[in-house]
């Protein structure tokens, strides 16, 4: 065993020296990037973050595979990577804000054809401001999303709730735990007029945004005003009877 010991030490020492490299490049990336990192979001959505890493680019910053990902990437094997994560908190108001942002990697082998490594990232971000008058829970999103905009549903339980204006009812899917909730956002809808990607939970009190991979892009470059909008829809659901 003391013969092989050269062997694993010099083993250590160049894996050292990689890993190293590896994490020197990820930092230069991370200082490299401009003002979606998450520190400069939260700072113009007057927020402090409170559990994550600042420097992290949630606009197309990519989560770590990790020190197992790294060892497993050249072999045949399955991994994921540990999940990044950052909230943010603040107040517009007098209301309670936050942002929250998830990713994570996974890594598996795609056969047929070719077979080639395949990599996966989870991703989804959510700015939410609190209702001083709680409108009940509900769920809206666009009758058609644009490419790339798709967003798994948040409360797939609650019924369909017709608005009864076809205007409405033509642009938006509204689900809802009580059909008084559809005169409500009826009247305070038209702030998302002209948004490309509305995806709205109302629960728990407050209202979430919640932005697709695509739209996550379009949000970490004007995060002020997607905020604005939000706690304009908001201060209109509190405002109605």
């Amino acid at each position: 065993m003391a013969n092989y010991l050269p062997y694993y030490l010099a083993f250590a020492a160049v894996f050292g020296l990689f890993w190293g490299f590896a994490l020197r490049g990820q930092r230069k990336v991370r200082e490299a990037t401009g003002p979606t990192r998450a520190g400069d979001v939260a700072r113009a959505l007057g927020m402090t973050i409170v559990v994550g890493d600042p420097m992290f680019d949630i606009a197309s910053g990519a989560p770590s595979a990790g020190l197992l990902g790294w060892l497993l990437s050249t072999t045949p094997l399955p991994y994921s990577g540990p999940a990044t994560e950052i909230i943010a908190r603040g107040e517009l108001g007098g209301r309670p804000t936050e942002l929250y942002f998830y990713a994570k990697l996974r890594a598996g082998w795609r056969l047929g054809g070719l077979m080639a490594r395949e990599i996966e990232i989870a991703r989804h971000c959510r700015l939410a401001v609190s209702q001083r008058v709680p409108t009940g829970d509900f769920e809206l999103v666009l009758r058609h999303h644009p490419s790339g905009a798709d967003t798994a549903r948040a409360l797939p339980m609650l019924p369909p709730v017709p608005f009864g204006t076809p205007r409405l009812d033509e642009r938006y899917e509204l689900s809802a735990a009580a059909p008084g909730v559809a005169y409500r956002l009826s009247r305070a809808l038209g702030v998302f007029d002209d948004q490309a990607h509305v995806h709205l939970v109302g629960q728990g009190g407050r209202v979430a945004l919640s932005f697709a991979p695509a739209a996550t892009f379009e949000f970490a470059g004007a995060p002020r005003a997607f905020l604005q909008k939000l706690d304009a829809f908001v201060g209109a659901l509190d405002a109605q009877p």
